[in-house]
């Protein structure tokens, strides 16, 4: 399969910041939005990729995990597999 190009994947990731601006976001949702925001500027990392990366994490997790928890985590997974940052810590932490 071909990869996506710049172009699109800036659309598409453009498309997905504007729906984001109308949620309530984790300390660790926005963090990741920084690092993705990056990779997708400077080609390293395509909106399809990233996606497919959500959806691998979430096919693996317990059927039993807590929402909340599973995205706060899987942003951190992200992050680290991204960049190799620390991990975001929430207030609640």
């Amino acid at each position: 399969m071909e990869r996506q190009s710049k172009e699109e994947s800036q659309i598409l990731w453009k498309l997905e910041l504007d729906s984001a601006e109308k949620l309530t976001l984790t300390p660790e949702h926005h963090a990741l939005i920084d690092v993705v925001t990056k990779k997708i500027e400077d080609y390293s990392l395509t909106y399809y990729e990233y996606v497919e990366d959500i959806a691998a994490y979430l096919y693996q997790l317990p059927h039993d995990v807590d929402p909340k928890e599973a995205i706060k985590t899987m942003c951190n997974h992200l992050i680290q597999k991204y960049n190799g940052s620390k991990e975001v810590r929430s207030e609640q932490d």
